[in-house]
């Protein structure tokens, strides 16, 4: 096997990704494009591996540098090497990075990974100490060699089970329906509620309220905006939903979904204080508009992430485990280690 490691800000991401995407029906945000935006803007060192065998995709993967630094503004684009661990995830989420051909055997998927980080250590050089497996789906790929299992943060997730939105808070206990009906209302009443597209969602002002939601959960610390480029080349994507709250042309709160098969996963979440927005309780009600979304659309699910658990559970989503592999990379094995 052969791998290719990309830096979307160097050259473009072959055409066989784009192919291998579609054929696996893997959501939009690992789309070429969106990658590559996000390469040019973010604050870590994106890579994009394409693993082949005889000239065919047998598995690709995606993820950025993780180096124990938290970057405060954005940088020019690394062309040197770095050190620290990648983590192989989707991006912007804590969803998988790694996908592999349909019906691959797991030795064929050992050779893969083998070749994957083979590669990757030629491009990102000696100080590059190991690979992070996020939600990964089947340990025993990744479990050989220098490895761990640990577990992490439990996601939440929703599953759909009633024709509309009334029927779901119906199901809910009567004291959290009452006070839900009445949040929604009140919030109904004081600004007015709409899907964005990216003809109208205003990226600059997302990208703003993202940064501002992430800095208050990191401690007031600044916390650089993902790029409006980003947002924009993703809003254009088929699957993807914004949904938000505009008082005028001011954005006050937004979420930012995207479907994978027949599945959600929101993404980006991004809002005022009530202070600066003068409403309360959208954070609240915009739950509500993703669970309401979720059954209009027919989809089977919504995942909510790990953040705040006692929140989602409140809303009947379920806690699900979630694994993560760490594979050390060690500099007296490389040659070993090539497929």
């Amino acid at each position: 096997m052969q791998a290719e490691i990309i830096d979307p800000t160097a050259r473009p991401i072959p055409a066989d990704w784009e192919a291998f995407r579609l054929a696996r029906s893997l959501p939009a945000s690992m789309h070429a494009d969106v990658l590559t935006a996000l390469a040019w803007t973010s604050t870590r060192a994106v890579r994009v591996g394409i693993v082949r065998e005889g000239g065919d995709v047998v598995a690709v993967l995606t993820g950025d540098v993780l180096t124990g630094r938290a970057a405060r503004q954005y940088s020019a684009p690394a062309r040197r090497r770095v050190a620290g661990v990648f983590s192989c995830r989707m991006p912007v989420s804590f969803s998988r990075g790694v996908h592999f051909a349909d019906c691959l055997p797991r030795p064929e998927r050992r050779q893969a990974i083998r070749a994957f980080e083979s590669a990757l250590r030629a491009d990102l050089g000696p100080g590059l100490l190991g690979c992070l497996y996020e939600k990964v789906e089947d340990a025993e790929d990744l479990l050989f060699g220098p490895a761990v299992l640990r577990g992490t943060s439990p996601s939440t997730v929703l599953h759909n089970a009633w024709d509309d939105l009334d029927a779901y808070l119906a199901w809910l206990p009567a004291r959290r329906r009452r006070r839900l009906v009445r949040l929604r209302r009140e919030v109904a009443a004081a600004v007015r509620v709409q899907p964005f597209t990216a003809e109208t969602i205003d990226a600059r002002q997302a990208s703003r309220l993202d940064s501002l939601t992430r800095a208050r959960h990191a401690g007031g610390r600044a916390v650089p905006p993902l790029s409006p480029v980003y947002l924009e080349q993703l809003a254009r994507r088929p699957g993807v939903c914004f949904l938000g709250y505009a008082d005028g042309e001011r954005l006050l709160a937004f979420d930012l979904m995207i479907g994978w098969g027949k599945d959600l996963l929101t993404l980006v979440h991004g809002g005022l204080d009530s202070p600066q927005s003068g409403v309360r309780n959208l954070y609240f009600d915009l739950y509500l508009r993703e669970i309401e979304h979720l059954i209009a659309s027919g989809l089977d699910s919504i995942e909510f992430g790990p953040g705040m658990p006692e929140v989602k559970t409140a809303f009947g989503a379920r806690l699900v485990p979630r694994q993560a592999v760490l594979r050390a990379i060690l500099p007296g094995r490389r040659r070993g280690w090539a497929a």
